[in-house]
């Protein structure tokens, strides 16, 4: 999990662990979940949960982390899409 934060707003980039590292090939386009973006910080539901709170927009891979987020009412099933068969999950506030 990590933080993104600009003067305007703050970006929650959150991934399950097991795709760090990976790439993705999404049609024509690779999506590569790096730890400069998703960053190392292991964080737990509640954790996780009070961040995307704060946060005013979120980035989200993985079944567990959508899962989370779905389960705690964060988002809707219609937030979510695949991604080379991975759950993802962009969430934009204004």
């Amino acid at each position: 999990m990590k933080l993104h934060s600009t003067m305007h707003s703050t970006v929650l980039a959150c991934c399950d662990e097991g795709l760090m590292g990976k790439t993705l090939r999404h049609g024509g386009v690779d999506v590569e979940i790096r730890a400069s973006f998703y960053g190392n910080e292991k964080a737990g539901e509640e954790k996780f949960v009070e961040a995307f709170q704060e946060a005013d927009n979120a980035n989200l891979f993985g079944e567990g982390v959508v899962g989370i987020a779905l389960n705690r009412g964060l988002i809707k099933e219609s937030d979510i899409m695949s991604v080379a068969g991975v759950p993802h999950a962009i969430v934009y506030r204004m």
